[in-house]
C-alpha cells in the first residue's frame, strides 16, 4: 500500500515535472542559440564595437524589488500601452551574464543566497556588451524607444546596471510585507520566517541601491491598484510615455500566474485576502523578522492595506 501511494503521488505530480523539464529544455536551447549568434553570428564584434551607441539608442527601464510585489503586473500594464518593448519572461532568463535567481530549495527567497547575485556597482563593465546583446536578441521588431526589463533580483546590481546603461530608469516596487510574505509562503511553500527575512532583506537592499542611481521611482503596489490614475501619470511621466495609454492599461484584465491564482483579473488589491490567511502567531513572526522595513514603509501594523 505504501509503494502504491508513493507511485500514485509521483504520477499525480508528473504533469508539473514534465512542464518544468520542458521549460528548462527550452531555456537551454535559447541559451545555446544566443551563444552561437554571439560567437559566430557577428554579435560579439558588432556589439563590442558599437556598444556606446547601442546602449544609448533606447531608454531602458528596470523593474526591481521583492517578488510578489506587483512587478509582473506593472510590466504587463506597460506592455499593454503599446509604447514599450519587453521580453516574455524575466530578463534573467535571457542571459548568462548574471547568475539566475532560481536555486532549488530557495524558491521565491533568493535573498538567502544574495552574495551570489550581487554585482558591485564599481565592478568592470566588460560583460555589458554581451548583456545588451542577450536582452536585445529576442525582442520583437521594431523595437520601441523604451525597453522594459523585469527581473526583481536585479535589485542586487542596480549600480552596475546604471553605469552600463546610460539611459537607465529604475522602478522599485514595494508592497505590504504581510501580503508578500503570505504569498511567498503559499506559492513558494516557504516557512513564514524565511519569507519575512527575504522581504526585509530585499527592501533593505532596494533602499541602499536606489540612492546611488540617477533615475529612480518608487511605486507602491497599493497605489498601483487603488490609485491607478495617479500612478499611471507618475509612471508615464517618468518614462516619457502617454499617460492616457498607461491609464487605460491599468483598467485592463490580466492573466498572471501569481495573481488571482492564475485567473484573468482586473487590476485590484489582493492584500486583504492575504491578511485573512495569516494567523496572529504568523503576524507576530513577520514582525519579529521584518520589523525594520515594516516600520520604514509604514506597514508595521498592516494599516496600509
Amino acid at each position: 500500500m505504501k509503494t502504491y501511494s508513493s507511485i500514485d503521488t509521483f504520477l499525480r505530480g508528473w504533469p508539473g515535472r514534465f512542464g518544468r523539464l520542458a521549460e528548462r529544455g527550452k531555456i537551454a536551447g535559447q541559451d545555446l542559440r544566443r551563444e552561437l549568434d554571439w560567437r559566430y553570428g557577428g554579435g560579439k564584434p558588432f556589439f563590442e564595437r558599437y556598444f556606446d551607441e547601442l546602449s544609448r539608442a533606447h531608454t531602458w527601464c528596470f523593474i526591481v524589488g521583492c517578488n510578489n510585489s506587483g512587478t509582473s503586473l506593472l510590466q504587463r500594464a506597460l506592455e499593454n500601452t503599446g509604447q514599450i518593448s519587453t521580453l516574455p519572461m524575466e530578463g534573467q532568463m535571457y542571459t548568462r551574464v548574471f547568475k539566475r535567481a532560481r536555486k532549488r530549495g530557495h524558491e521565491r527567497v533568493w535573498a538567502e543566497y544574495l552574495d551570489e547575485l550581487i554585482v558591485p556597482g564599481d565592478a568592470p563593465l566588460d560583460a555589458a556588451p554581451r548583456l545588451l546583446f542577450d536582452w536585445m536578441h529576442d525582442l520583437t521588431h521594431p523595437i520601441a524607444p523604451v525597453i522594459v526589463e523585469k527581473t526583481p533580483a536585479n535589485v542586487a546590481r542596480m549600480g552596475w546596471l546604471d553605469r552600463a546603461f546610460p539611459t537607465a530608469h529604475f522602478i522599485g516596487l514595494v508592497r505590504n510585507g504581510y501580503a508578500v510574505v503570505e504569498g511567498i509562503r503559499r506559492k513558494g511553500k516557504q516557512p513564514i520566517v524565511h519569507a519575512a527575512r527575504h522581504w526585509n532583506a530585499v527592501n533593505e537592499l532596494l533602499l541602499k541601491e536606489s540612492v546611488g542611481v540617477r533615475r529612480y521611482l518608487e511605486v507602491r503596489y497599493e497605489d498601483l491598484v487603488d490609485q491607478p490614475e495617479t500612478t499611471a501619470r507618475r509612471v508615464a511621466d517618468f518614462l516619457g510615455l502617454e499617460s492616457a495609454a498607461m491609464s487605460a492599461a491599468l483598467q485592463a484584465r490580466y492573466q498572471i500566474r501569481n495573481m488571482a491564482e492564475g485567473e484573468a483579473s482586473g487590476v485590484r488589491n489582493f492584500n486583504q485576502g492575504s491578511f485573512a490567511r495569516l494567523t496572529g502567531e504568523e503576524c507576530a513572526e513577520i514582525i519579529r523578522h521584518a520589523s525594520p522595513m515594516l516600520d520604514h514603509f509604514g506597514y508595521a501594523h498592516g494599516v496600509r492595506a
